[in-house]
């Protein structure tokens, strides 16, 4: 099964200066993405990974330029994907890239993005909501990569003051954290 079934790529970051947020991070059967503004989380057996292929991709990141190169060529990962070798160089018709699975821990800021992604999807609390702001860019972006996007479900929450997502079907796999532009209102008990 391929694992770039949707263009992930999209939602690193752009920023010159902000490298981790360039790749696509592989821990605990998960794959995590972000810009900053939006993190993507996705369980890997949603890509039909096997639990052996989940271990091997275990903390291990890619580079966006890659993981784009993979999906605009319809290359599934897993088929390059061996205990011992993490590198692969792929040739289109005028472009080579390297297909490179690196330890997480040896990009800049050591993969700490991970946690963090995880930290606030923990925290998350469904129990109090209010009015945000947010890019609609970000829902775009979030409904492009989930699987299942027929339908999306939004949460609010004081603590974090992010929006949880998540699609209608794959609630307890697929998750998204978007980052609000500017909150207004009070807030409110359900």
């Amino acid at each position: 099964m391929k694992i770039f079934k949707k263009p992930v790529h999209l939602v690193c970051g752009k920023e010159k200066y902000d490298s981790q947020f360039h790749y696509i991070y592989f821990k605990n059967g998960f794959m995590h993405v972000s810009n900053g503004q939006i993190a993507i989380k996705q369980h890997l057996s949603l890509f039909g990974l096997s639990a052996a292929e989940q271990f091997m991709l275990s903390d291990l990141c890619i580079h966006k330029d890659a993981a784009k190169f993979l999906y605009k060529k319809d290359i599934d990962l897993v088929t390059y994907l061996t205990p011992e070798v993490h590198f692969h160089t792929l040739i289109g018709q005028k472009t080579s890239v390297d297909i490179v699975l690196e330890k997480s821990s040896s990009v800049i800021g050591k993969g700490k993005i991970v946690d963090q992604i995880n930290k606030s999807f923990e925290t998350f609390k469904m129990n109090e909501t209010r009015e945000v702001a947010i890019n609609p860019e970000s829902i775009v972006l979030a409904k492009r990569i989930f699987l299942d996007s027929d339908g999306i479900t939004f949460r609010f929450n004081k603590q974090t003051g992010g929006v949880l997502l998540t699609p209608n079907k794959n609630n307890s796999k697929e998750h998204a954290m978007v980052i609000p532009l500017m909150v207004t209102g009070e807030f409110k008990k359900q």
